[in-house]
């Protein structure tokens, strides 16, 4: 079995912007599968935006079936817009089979809108404490 994980954390204090992004693979020779896991968080208070980005892929090459998923998360609380994507692709070449399934979800708003709002809260709260804002 082989793992291989890889993180990166950036910040910009003068726009105050941070990102976390992450990646993860992992694949084992005996029952000849790997995977590939990825996701991004982008925060921009200063224009008041958040994404989440979240990618997966799988291969079995025993039974000859891989599958793709990736989603999409975006929230702007100044233009007050939310929006989830999501994709996944299904294929089994040994019956030749596959699937695609695709999703556009706005009633997820009020979610994200509380994540949001909760996540401006703490950001200011922690701001006006700290001793050089």
């Amino acid at each position: 079995m082989v793992l291989h994980w890889l993180s990166y954390i950036g910040a910009d204090a003068m726009f105050q912007t941070w990102s976390y992004t992450s990646s993860h693979v992992e694949a084992d020779a005996m029952s000849q599968t790997w995977s590939y896991t990825s996701f991004h968080i982008n925060v921009d208070p200063m224009f008041k935006t958040w994404s989440y980005t979240g990618l997966h892929i799988e291969v079995d090459a025993m039974s000859q079936t891989w599958s793709y998923t990736i989603y999409h998360i975006k929230a702007d609380a100044m233009s007050q817009t939310w929006s989830y994507n999501s994709s996944h692709t299904n294929v089994d070449a040994m019956f030749q089979t596959w699937s695609y399934t695709g999703s556009h979800n706005p009633s997820i708003a009020i979610w994200i809108s509380n994540l949001f709002l909760q996540f401006n809260q703490e950001f200011y709260h922690i701001k006006s404490h700290h001793p050089y804002s």
